[in-house]
């Protein structure tokens, strides 16, 4: 069920033109912090090239000679503890526990339409509809343009990480809640596994449900809950500083990076892990600074589309062309940003850069040099 309402306003051409320049203003932030985000980007660390640097050790005792260095150690994680929710969940074998709270609750959701008549001022739709779904983020329905019969009341339980103080690998100790740790999975809850609370309900292995409507038929303000749980099985690979029988984090002065992490699988996957990361978000970035340059400059000239407007047909036209010619212009300014960036960001590349230029710089001075003097001896 939803509640829709719809508010239609006159648009003159001072609103056109101060929506024009606001555009503008969004296009100008856009397209100019869309160069340090690629230039940035490129600069990131590869923590794989750092984890490469890092000595295998034996897990099974503790070699004081490797104190103070980057280490991994591979072997299977005991919990010297255990951890549950005080509130839902009785202690369990988990190395960290998230608690998932979602609220049925109401939502706006705005859609804006112009609606433009040849001769006639235009004007603006806006459409307020309400719908009622389940969230982690319960809005502040005081902020709803239309807040009546929408009120969405204060969230009752809030989503929380609980997180062993110590756990070992092999013979080291080391601290989880200092670590960056495998995220974990949903957990499949069972009766047993429960605190006695009132007013919660198991429903299938997944949710507990707190509310006073149903789970087929909730009211707004009922919650339902979950759990993601890391529970360490097999064997894992642990980076960071030894400090006699501790793991603690590594901070790489020359790189100005930290390395404190645990991940699944040998020292080899573990470095592969981190290599394939480091390539998604770079091209996550990449990806990211073009669409915000082309995004940007298309706002740039949002005037020249407004003017286009008032003209029946060319309005939509003109936006789908300026698009298309701004495309492969965004296309060469970012690749070309990324390009020096990466060299910028390599010394070695940098240098052969360099070299290469003077050498090529040279040639084209010895050239010059043979013409004036075949002129002159002309």
């Amino acid at each position: 069920m939803s509640n829709t309402f719809t508010t239609v306003a006159t648009v003159g051409a001072g609103a056109y033109l101060a929506g024009s320049i606001r555009a503008v203003l969004v296009g100008v932030l856009l397209f100019f912090v869309s160069f340090p985000i690629l230039w940035l980007n490129e600069g990131r660390v590869d923590l794989s090239m750092v984890a490469k640097e890092s000595t295998p050790v034996d897990p099974s005792r503790i070699n004081p000679a490797y104190n103070g260095k980057l280490v991994a150690v591979t072997s299977e994680v005991q919990l010297n503890e255990q951890i549950g929710d005080p509130s839902f969940l009785k202690e369990g074998p988990y190395l960290s526990l998230h608690r998932v709270v979602e609220v049925y609750a109401w939502a706006e959701k705005i859609e804006k339409t112009t609606v433009r008549k040849t001769g006639q001022a235009s004007t603006e739709e806006t459409k307020y509809t309400y719908e009622r779904e389940w969230t982690t983020s319960p809005p502040d329905s005081s902020k709803f343009k239309y807040p009546e019969d929408h009120k969405n009341p204060e969230q009752r339980t809030h989503s929380q990480t609980f997180t062993t103080s110590q756990a070992n690998i092999g013979a080291y100790m080391f601290r989880p809640t200092g670590a960056e740790i495998p995220w974990g999975k949903k957990l499949a809850l069972k009766k047993e596994m429960l605190l006695e609370e009132d007013g919660i309900s198991l429903q299938g292995d997944t949710y507990l449900f707190h509310g006073i409507g149903t789970v087929d038929s909730p009211m707004v303000g009922d919650e339902r809950i979950y759990f993601e749980a890391m529970t360490p099985q097999g064997v894992y690979t642990l980076l960071g500083q030894q400090q006699s029988s501790e793991i603690t984090n590594f901070y790489h002065s020359k790189k100005d990076v930290s390395l404190f992490r645990l991940l699944q699988g040998d020292r080899n996957q573990a470095i592969v892990k981190l290599a394939t990361e480091h390539k998604t978000i770079s091209w996550m970035l990449r990806i990211l600074g073009f669409l915000m340059m082309w995004i940007g400059l298309s706002l740039m000239i949002s005037p020249i589309n407004m003017v286009l407007d008032f003209v029946p047909l060319l309005g939509s036209a003109g936006r789908l062309l300026t698009a298309l010619v701004l495309f492969p212009a965004a296309m060469v300014l970012s690749a070309m940003t990324i390009l020096i960036s990466i060299i910028a960001h390599n010394v070695l590349i940098l240098l052969v850069v360099l070299g290469l230029f003077f050498v090529a710089a040279g040639f084209r001075y010895k050239e010059v040099a043979k013409r004036k003097q075949s002129v002159s001896s002309t």
